[in-house]
């Protein structure tokens, strides 16, 4: 029969690989969650959150905890990722705030932003847009928006469709026609 002292030593020894695994375990799970915590597809759904238009507006109200490809105005590619951003007045989607609070830089692959008749969207067009390498609607007619559209690095060819109603003036953007935004 073992001695006492050779069961406790076995105990001790069993007890700390446990102990080891439960550690690993943890430190895998950790792991795993910060990554998702930083994944893109997070960075754009907490973008989305930040500017407010989701949350703080009743006419997109809805269960903003979920799924950020089935909010009001938002559609996604097949991983998860914004590729279009559509709030229309006319659509009830009326958004209140400025429109330097959406962080362009965050949604690499957006392919369309129309954000139409939000009277109560103000402030400049911010030159963070010019991030915006997939870029193919831009529409951002009938806001309170002042300013210049910022200089796109990219040929203005790119895309389908550039329309912007600013407080001075229209201007038309499109394949044939270029033209400057008055201020």
């Amino acid at each position: 029969m073992a001695s006492a002292s050779s069961v406790s030593r076995l105990v001790v020894i069993i007890i700390l690989i446990n102990v080891g695994a439960i550690s690993d375990a943890t430190i895998s799970v950790t792991t795993s969650a910060a990554g998702l915590l930083s994944s893109p597809i997070q960075l754009e759904r907490e973008a989305l959150l930040a500017t407010g238009w989701w949350v703080n507006n009743w006419a997109t109200t809805g269960n903003y905890t979920s799924d950020h490809c089935k909010w009001t105005g938002i559609s996604c590619n097949s991983a998860g990722s914004v590729i279009g951003v559509s709030l229309l007045w006319y659509e009830n989607d009326n958004i209140i705030g400025e429109l330097g609070r959406f962080k362009f830089s965050c949604f690499p692959n957006l392919r369309s932003f129309k954000i139409r008749s939000n009277y109560l969207l103000s402030g400049s067009i911010p030159s963070e847009i010019t991030v915006l390498s997939t870029i193919r609607t831009l529409e951002l007619t009938s806001n309170n928006l002042t300013g210049k559209l910022p200089n796109f690095t990219v040929t203005y060819y790119i895309f389908y469709k550039i329309v912007l109603m600013l407080s001075a003036g229209v201007c038309f953007y499109n394949a044939e026609e270029v033209c400057a935004v008055r201020t």
